[in-house]
């Protein structure tokens, strides 16, 4: 008896302690930062993927089957019933991205709230945040590769998981 008491409140406290830990770890629901929701990403085992490809723009993506693409003559509009994605090219004289997004950021007014380097297959981008004046929040990667910049963005929160599996996929193709 003297034995099994100290066992008891040991093993109470444990599962006290546990039960807190897993409560503390556990996030809120609705608590979701934008940091959390832009490192969020797709996991392409459990997502179907398609193929499309713009010679025009010369670019190929993986797209989610529920979206469609349409390549008009001067971007490719994606389409869902959540909203729509876009990819844009730009020609630019500049020689990398910094100096172009420098020069874009001085001509367009944007409030930018997340700006984060990275590289793309073998190319370098850039994912942001910002709130456009016309158009509200937007989520967009900008990827430079050869003289060129991508532009691949959404203003629908709901496409931001489908926005950050097509820039992944991403690649040039001359």
């Amino acid at each position: 008896m003297k034995i099994l008491l100290p066992l008891l409140v040991i093993l109470v406290l444990a599962s006290v302690y546990l039960g807190y830990k897993q409560i503390v770890q556990t996030p809120k629901k609705g608590s979701a930062t934008i940091k959390s929701i832009t490192n969020t990403t797709p996991s392409p085992s459990n997502r179907e993927l398609k193929t499309f490809q713009s010679k025009i723009m010369k670019f190929t993506i993986a797209l989610p089957d529920k979206l469609s693409a349409i390549d008009e003559s001067s971007r490719v509009k994606i389409q869902s019933s959540k909203g729509e994605i876009f990819v844009n090219r730009n020609g630019t004289q500049f020689n990398d991205l910094d100096t172009y997004l420098s020069n874009f950021d001085q001509t367009t007014q944007l409030d930018i709230s997340l700006d984060e380097n990275m590289i793309i297959n073998n190319n370098v981008a850039r994912k942001r945040i910002s709130k456009n004046p016309n158009i509200g929040i937007e989520k967009t990667y900008f990827i430079y590769a050869e003289n060129y910049v991508y532009k691949i963005s959404t203003s629908s929160e709901d496409l931001y998981i489908d926005l950050d599996q097509i820039a992944q996929s991403f690649r040039y193709t001359p």
